[in-house]
């Protein structure tokens, strides 16, 4: 059994976030996608001065001493108060989607983007359509070369279709 306590540990910043119960400064993990050996954690929160993190770690290192897994941070610049509710490897990189941090609705919703991933840029691809509940989950169903298709779960009343 692994833990991501030690890595968590090993940061300053996520570090002074452990334990905290407050709606915005606690540590809030939701996810994980993988791309060849390394395994990349999103968390919702903390949001530090306007920039999103990605946790990064080889899954080896993880699972065989988690204390040594020598994690890297990717900082991604998204406005104040907001976090990524869910981050899908998609490509040569990671598609995700932005919104309020907390539970809340974002007041100006939800957006998709495009990370290159490591020291990559991070590109706005659209709104997320519909109002009426939150996305939080993504699953990519097909990759063809000029396209891809995207299924996005919300939670809540989702009343509103539409197509991104």
């Amino acid at each position: 059994m692994s833990s991501l306590l030690p890595v968590i540990e090993s940061d300053e910043v996520l570090c002074g976030v452990l334990g905290k119960g407050s709606d915005k400064d606690r540590l809030d993990i939701e996810g994980i996608a993988e791309r060849g050996e390394t395994l990349f954690f999103r968390l919702r929160l903390p949001n530090v001065s306007g920039y999103y993190l990605v946790v990064e770690v080889y899954a080896k290192a993880l699972f065989t001493d988690g204390a040594k897994a020598a994690p890297r941070m990717h900082e991604l610049a998204l406005d104040e108060g907001r976090g990524i509710r869910d981050l899908v490897r998609a490509r040569d990189g990671f598609l995700l989607i932005s919104g309020q941090a907390t539970n809340d609705k974002a007041s100006d919703g939800f957006v998709l983007y495009y990370w290159q991933g490591p020291d990559g840029k991070l590109t706005q691809i659209g709104k997320v359509p519909g109002t009426s509940g939150r996305p939080e989950g993504l699953s990519v169903l097909e990759e063809p070369a000029y396209k891809v298709t995207l299924l996005v779960v919300f939670d809540g009343d989702q009343t509103t279709g539409g197509r991104a």
